[in-house]
């Protein structure tokens, strides 16, 4: 059940860049009137939409998978419908809804779309919305609004008689994330309740209801443009660190910023060094692994830090304790072995040529060759020991006797709704540690469906993920997250107000 392999989307999304469409066949030169019957956009939409089908049938172990029905009925369903809205399609945003719907509709964290073009004004109500625990709250009005706003902590009822909750399941879930059933989505789409950034199909309401001190007002809604820079920065008033460190902040209580778990250059270097720094760290009273904002990476990492902290041996007796029986199985197409044949310099750099992880990785490389030349749809990802059992634990599995952690404080696992991926298998091995604290907010979840790459569309409007394997027996289910015994009733990008929260559990 984890994901070791290094995948990360956003900088697999990073080199994509826009160019124009090609909207007119240069083959012959149409008459003046042929053109004015041409829909470029509906071909954009229909040729992006039928690539990522095509795509995903060819390459995505959902789409075979026959202990997950509903992949195969919404990648038919949804393409069918989505064709029916392509059609329809005459204008850039037409293109980006449809494809939107499309990719939304398989509620699936590691199957995304990101497009290159960005809109630099949208509209407003003056008003920031966040989620926290069950409710919606205003945390940010703007100054100088024309008309009046509701107060800071006031909760959002419904607008226009519609309720809240319908507001997101509808008109914002349904074209980024169509599931109701995951937190986290709703925790970082609640911002888009007022906002209207023309995704799907949104309706300004006119009027909402807001209750604040048990007191119901309806407010009316004055939408205005802003820069979308402006409106960022606006309601983003504190960015959460991307560097990695390790920070004192009480005497002997410890704050460990792990940003995300797909680090490279000197931010590798940095995790490293950090690694190597948490067995200094065995005398502390507490320790807290900071994940806000970690979206995953390579779980490996995660690994070797409870394991510099607790000590090798009893990580892998905890490991042990709680076995991991889940397996993978890799969609064998021969995109997926050229993608795969691509990563071998990257771990050898990372992991060094004979860790288990890479040789690991290499055999599987080489089974699914031999899948493909035998047509065979799926291959079983090779680990360590060539069992496929609990491959994360070291090669000497057998641990002599009852080992004792080597830390003896305190360890808070601090999570956001960001945390997924890799940062949930972190979660997983956290977890299983006796004592260990999980405070905060609740994680994001992932499907079965891992180790994605990246591809750009045809158009050059943008890319989509593309995940490659499918876990089987995987303790943590489909698209199942891990809510704290301690939530934040706050800004989770309050970090001053974090600390002091944390130190309070304590008590």
């Amino acid at each position: 059940m984890y994901d070791r392999c290094l995948f990360a989307i956003v900088l697999l999304f990073s080199s994509v860049t826009y160019s124009a469409p090609t909207l007119v066949s240069a083959q012959a030169e149409p008459a003046i009137s042929d053109l004015t019957r041409i829909n470029p956009w509906a071909q954009i939409a229909k040729t992006d939409l039928t690539y990522i089908y095509q795509t995903v049938k060819d390459n995505h172990p959902g789409a075979i998978d026959d202990q997950n029905p509903y992949f195969s009925h919404w990648l038919e369903q949804g393409y069918r419908e989505g064709l029916a809205r392509a059609e329809k399609a005459t204008s850039l945003q037409d293109v980006t809804n449809s494809l939107s719907y499309f990719v939304a509709g398989f509620a699936d964290g590691h199957f995304s779309i990101m497009f290159n073009q960005h809109a630099n004004k949208l509209s407003w109500t003056g008003i920031g919305i966040e989620k926290q625990l069950q409710d919606y709250k205003v945390y940010y009005t703007a100054k100088q609004w024309k008309g009046s706003l509701p107060a800071v902590g006031a909760k959002l009822i419904s607008c226009d008689n519609i309720s809240v909750d319908t507001m997101m399941d509808e008109h914002i879930l349904k074209y980024r994330f169509n599931s109701s059933q995951l937190n986290s989505r709703k925790v970082s789409y609640a911002k888009k309740l007022l906002i209207d950034d023309k995704v799907g199909e949104f309706n300004r309401p006119s009027h909402c209801v807001f209750e604040f001190n048990s007191e119901k007002n309806t407010f009316a809604l004055n939408w205005q443009q802003i820069d979308t820079s402006e409106l960022y920065d606006a309601l983003t008033p504190v960015v959460l660190s991307s560097q990695f460190s390790i920070h004192q902040f009480k005497p002997n209580h410890y704050w460990v910023r792990l940003p995300n778990f797909y680090p490279s250059g000197d931010d590798e270097i940095k995790l490293q060094t950090m690694i190597a720094k948490l067995t200094t760290l065995r005398n502390a009273s507490l320790v807290v692994f900071d994940v806000r904002g970690n979206g995953g990476g390579s779980s490996q990492w995660g690994q070797d830090l409870l394991s510099s902290l607790y000590g090798e041996d009893y990580i892998a007796q905890v490991m042990q304790e709680h076995p991991d029986n889940s397996y993978a199985l890799w969609r064998a197409s021969v995109q997926n072995h050229a993608y795969l044949v691509s990563l071998k310099p990257m771990l050898i750099r990372q992991f060094g040529a004979d860790s288990d992880l890479t040789t690991s990785f290499l055999q599987t490389t080489v089974d699914m060759q031999q899948a493909i030349e035998k047509q065979q749809p799926l291959v079983k990802e090779a680990s360590p020991d060539n069992n496929l059992k609990n491959h994360l634990i070291p090669q000497a599995t057998s641990v002599a006797g009852i080992q004792k952690s080597l830390y003896q404080g305190k360890t808070i696992l601090l999570t956001d709704k960001s945390c997924g991926s890799a940062c949930l298998d972190f979660a997983d091995v956290s977890l299983s540690v006796p004592k260990l604290i999980h405070a905060g907010q609740e994680t994001s979840a992932d499907t079965v469906y891992m180790d994605v790459r990246g591809l750009n569309l045809p158009s050059n409007l943008g890319a989509f993920s593309l995940a490659q394997k499918v876990y089987r027996d995987r303790e943590r289910g489909h698209n199942q997250s891990y809510v704290p015994q301690y939530q934040f009733n706050g800004s989770m990008t309050d970090t001053k107000g974090l600390q002091t929260w944390v130190l309070s559990l304590l008590k």
